[in-house]
């Protein structure tokens, strides 16, 4: 469990700083937010890619004691954390219901 933990935090650092770096010339509109249940906000924005129709993406975020967190990034109306839990669970699946396959990728995946 603290080998999975660590190398699927470390697999989201790297996923979503290569996909933000992918961004850093657009322009991010955010349009609005609203309050959810359980303490969660939802902001919804726009990234203007150039010369294309705008991606709405929605970020889930909850906060406690001033800090704040990202807990799924919704693209056209495509949950990442869903499309992420599907991903792993065939990978587990296709492994005969154990994690060892899921951990070998994972540590493929992060020492890149």
């Amino acid at each position: 469990r603290a080998e999975f933990s660590s190398l699927f935090e470390k697999y989201l650092v790297q996923a979503y700083a290569n996909r933000f770096r992918d961004l850093s010339d657009k322009k991010l509109d955010v349009l609005r937010s609203e309050e959810l249940t359980g303490g969660q906000t939802l902001v919804m924005s726009e990234i203007e890619a150039g010369g294309s129709s705008p991606v709405k993406v929605n970020w889930r975020i909850r906060g406690a004691n001033q800090q704040f967190k990202i807990t799924d990034v919704v693209v056209e109306g495509v949950s990442m954390s869903v499309t992420q839990r599907d991903e792993f669970a065939s990978v587990v699946r296709q492994s005969g219901g154990r994690i060892d396959g899921l951990l070998r990728i994972l540590r493929k995946k992060t020492r890149r």
